[in-house]
C-alpha cells in the first residue's frame, strides 16, 4: 500500500515489528540438527584422540604436576565464557535504562486514545478529488460516538519513515555557510493540535479558509521561533517556503519529531487545504472508555460508503509511536536472551571445572586433612581456585564489555556507556553465579574422608 501507514499491520501486537516468529515443526527441526551436529563435531577431536592411545604420554600425564598443565584450556575456556557473560549482560542492562528513561521522555504530543488511518487513492483520483472525500469522512467521524476530535496530518511523530522537509528562507536571518535550512514540515487540517493535545504558545490554528484561494501561511514551533524569529513577535512575520512568501499564524510547543533523543529541532505546520498532499492519516481522539476497534470498524465503513475504491489502513498511535524505541528493546530482548544463556554456560562451566579439580585433586586434600587441615580450610582452598578464575574472565570481561558500550553509544538514551549501576550490578550478578558455582564443589570436598581419599589412591 502506497499509503501514509502503508507499512503498519491493523493488529493488536506490542510493535508494528515482530521478531519473534511462531515456533513450528521448522523451527524445531534445526534447532535439533544445530544441536546434533555441534555435539558432534566438539566431541570429534576427543574422540579421534581417544581411538590413538599413547601408553607412556598417559603415564607422564598421570602425575599431579602434569594434570594441572591439562587443565590450562579448560580455565581458558571457562575465563573466555565469564568475559562474555559480562559483555552481553552489561549490554542487556545499558538497554533495559535506556528503554526506561526513553518511556519517560515527553515526545510533546499525548499519544493515548488516538486512532490513525492512512488512505491508499486509485491513480485516476488526483488531488482535488481529496479535499472533498476528506471533508465528507471528518464529519462523518466526528459523528460517531466515543470520538472526541478528529483532523488529518501527513506527518506521524517517531514514525520510522521519517518525514518531509521544504527549503525556507527568513527575512532578516542569515544562515551560516554550511547551515542546512531544509526543515521538516507537516501539512496539517484545522483541529490537529487539539487531538494531538499540541498546545499553541502564540497565534491561531488553521481554518477552513486557509486553502488554495488564500494567503499561504504556516505556524513553527518553539524552537523555529527562538532560533530564526528571535526578538520580535512569530505571529505576524513573514518566511519564504519554497521562495513563496508565507505568514506566519501561530507557534506551537516544539515536540519530537524523528528520534525520541532529538535536540529540539525547528518544525513548520502548513495547511492540508492549501498543499492538496496525496497521502495523510485521519487522527482521531476517542474517549478513553470507548471501543477503539469498533470505531476504527465504522471509520473504515464510513469511507467505503464514500468511496469504495478507496483502500484503509489503521493502528494507534500508541503502537506507531512505540517503533521510536524499536532499537532499544530488541537490544534488551536480544542481548537479555543470549546474555542469560552465557550466565548459564559460564556458571556450568565454573562448576564443571572446579568439580573437576576436586576430583583430581582428591588425593593432595586427603594428605592435607591427614595431615590436621580444617574443612574450612580446605573449603577456603576450593573458593580461592575458583575465584581468581573468576577474577581473570571479570576483569577481561570488564575491559571488553567498556569497548563494546561505547559502540552502543548512539543507541543509547540518557546513560553512560560506563555507567556505573549497570556494571556493578553484573559484576554483582557474575560473581555471585562464581562463587555458588564454586561452592558446591567447596563443600564436597570439605566433607571428603581422608582415609578413603588415601586408599582409593
Amino acid at each position: 500500500m502506497n499509503g501514509l501507514l502503508g507499512g503498519i499491520v491493523p493488529n493488536n501486537a506490542a510493535m508494528p515489528i515482530d521478531l519473534l516468529p511462531p515456533l513450528d515443526a521448522r523451527v524445531f527441526a534445526f534447532g535439533f540438527g544445530l544441536a546434533l551436529l555441534t555435539g558432534i563435531l566438539f566431541g570429534l577431536a576427543p574422540a579421534m584422540q581417544a581411538s590413538r592411545p599413547d601408553v607412556e604420554q598417559a603415564l607422564r600425564e598421570a602425575s599431579p604436576g602434569a594434570g594441572r598443565r591439562r587443565q590450562r584450556t579448560r580455565r581458558g575456556l571457562v575465563v573466555a565464557q565469564l568475559a562474555l557473560a559480562l559483555v552481553l549482560l552489561s549490554a542487556t542492562g545499558l538497554f533495559v535504562r535506556s528503554l526506561q528513561n526513553a518511556r519517560h521522555i515527553d515526545p510533546g504530543f499525548d499519544s493515548s486514545h488516538v486512532l490513525l488511518m492512512g488512505f491508499d487513492f486509485p491513480k485516476e483520483l488526483d488531488r482535488t478529488h481529496s479535499a472533498p472525500f476528506f471533508r465528507r469522512l471528518l464529519a462523518a467521524t466526528k459523528a460517531i460516538p466515543g470520538v472526541e476530535s478528529a483532523s488529518y496530518g501527513n506527518h506521524v511523530p517517531l514514525w520510522l519513515e521519517g518525514g518531509d522537509w521544504e527549503e525556507v528562507r527568513i527575512d532578516g536571518y542569515t544562515p551560516g555557510p554550511d547551515e542546512n535550512m531544509k526543515i521538516d514540515i507537516s501539512l496539517t487540517w484545522p483541529g490537529y493540535f487539539s487531538v494531538m493535545k499540541i498546545p499553541l504558545t502564540e497565534g491561531r490554528d488553521f481554518t477552513e479558509q486557509d486553502d488554495t484561494h488564500g494567503m499561504p501561511v504556516a505556524i513553527v514551533n518553539q524552537a523555529f521561533a527562538s532560533r530564526y524569529l528571535a526578538g520580535k513577535t512569530a505571529s505576524g512575520s513573514r518566511i519564504w517556503i519554497n521562495d513563496t512568501s508565507t505568514l506566519v499564524v501561530g507557534v506551537a510547543r516544539t515536540a519530537r519529531y524523528r528520534r525520541l533523543t532529538e535536540e529540539p529541532r525547528p518544525f513548520l505546520y502548513a495547511p492540508h487545504l492549501q498543499w492538496l498532499p496525496s497521502g495523510t492519516a485521519l487522527h482521531v481522539r476517542i474517549a478513553p472508555e470507548a471501543p477503539a476497534a469498533d470505531i476504527a470498524a465504522r471509520i473504515r465503513s464510513e469511507v467505503h460508503s464514500i468511496d469504495p475504491r478507496i483502500a484503509t489502513v489503521g493502528a494507534s498511535l500508541d503502537e506507531v509511536t512505540r517503533t521510536a524505541v524499536v532499537p532499544q528493546t530488541l537490544g534488551a530482548e536480544l542481548f537479555g536472551a543470549v546474555g542469560i544463556l552465557a550466565l548459564l554456560i559460564a556458571s556450568i562451566g565454573v562448576y564443571g571445572l572446579m568439580a573437576y579439580s576436586v576430583s583430581s585433586r582428591r588425593r593432595e586434600i586427603g594428605v592435607r586433612m591427614a595431615l590436621g587441615a580444617q574443612s574450612s580450610q580446605v573449603r577456603r582452598l576450593v573458593l580461592q581456585e575458583g575465584a581468581s578464575l573468576a577474577v581473570v574472565g571479570l576483569g577481561a570481561g570488564l575491559l571488553a564489555a567498556l569497548a563494546v558500550s561505547r559502540l552502543l553509544r548512539s543507541l543509547l538514551v540518557e546513560v553512560s556507556p560506563n555507567d556505573p549501576f549497570v556494571f556493578a550490578a553484573v559484576l554483582s550478578v557474575l560473581v555471585a553465579a562464581a562463587l555458588l558455582a564454586c561452592w558446591l564443589p567447596a563443600r564436597r570436598a570439605a566433607r571428603l574422608d581422608p582415609v578413603q581419599a588415601l586408599r582409593a589412591e
